[in-house]
């Protein structure tokens, strides 16, 4: 798994920065951000922003959805986002690099990161330790797999497990969450209570259904495990 740079053609390269500012357009001067409310991209963007603002730019910030993100990089109201998964989001973007519509940088800014579901260490502890053993906890799991935003690649991914029944998961239901919903779902509110709390399936944000593949994994309150 490896994220890369997605923009339009207005967007920069920090390494060579510096010497282009006072010959670009205007308009370039201010750079947007996409920002699809994850705490990594967040990190990210927060330093880029740093950076740029540095070098004289005016950098500012979006909250959207993966596939507006995508739009917005196509229509020209979006610069940069720093929050391109490759290979998942490929079917996502790839009609736009096909067009020229959005320009993707070569060096990826993570590379080799895991993608894939999470639980709760309780659940973790209780035998949810590998994509086997969810559909055998079924009816602890309230039969559902949280997913993150509507939209999300992740989301389409897991339902295609669903539609399949792979994994035996056929009868589960995906619910769209959120990344801050899935960290408050992976926190019992009381320890004490942690042995009668019902364990839920967290999806790890952009999470990528797929036990075999070197996918990301994005860590949560109460030490998730992936599945």
């Amino acid at each position: 798994m490896k994220r890369l740079w997605a923009a339009s053609l207005c967007a920069l390269s920090v390494s060579s920065v510096t010497s282009m500012v006072a010959a670009e357009p205007a308009a370039c001067h201010d750079v947007r951000f996409a920002d699809v409310d994850w705490s990594d991209i967040a990190a990210t963007t927060g330093l880029a922003s740093t950076v740029l603002e540095g070098l004289g730019y005016k950098p500012t910030k979006k909250i959207a959805s993966v596939p507006i993100t995508f739009a917005g990089v196509k229509s020209k109201q979006i610069d940069v986002f720093l929050g391109y998964w490759s290979p998942t989001m490929d079917p996502m973007i790839d009609p736009f690099k096909k067009a020229g519509q959005v320009n993707v940088l070569p060096t990826p800014n993570l590379t080799g990161a895991k993608y894939t579901l999470a639980v709760p260490d309780y659940a973790y502890q209780a035998g949810i330790k590998s994509f086997a053993d969810i559909a055998k906890n079924y009816d602890k799991l309230g039969g559902k797999i949280y997913g993150i935003e509507p939209g999300n690649d992740g989301n389409a991914l897991i339902k295609k497990m669903i539609d399949t029944n792979q994994y035996g998961l056929g009868k589960f239901k995906l619910v769209e969450s959120s990344e801050a919903g899935n960290a408050g779902r992976g926190e019992p509110r009381d320890p004490r209570q942690e042995a009668d709390r019902v364990p839920r399936l967290g999806a790890a944000s952009d999470e990528r259904a797929d036990e075999d593949s070197s996918r990301r994994t994005r860590r949560r309150p109460g030490r998730p495990r992936h599945a």
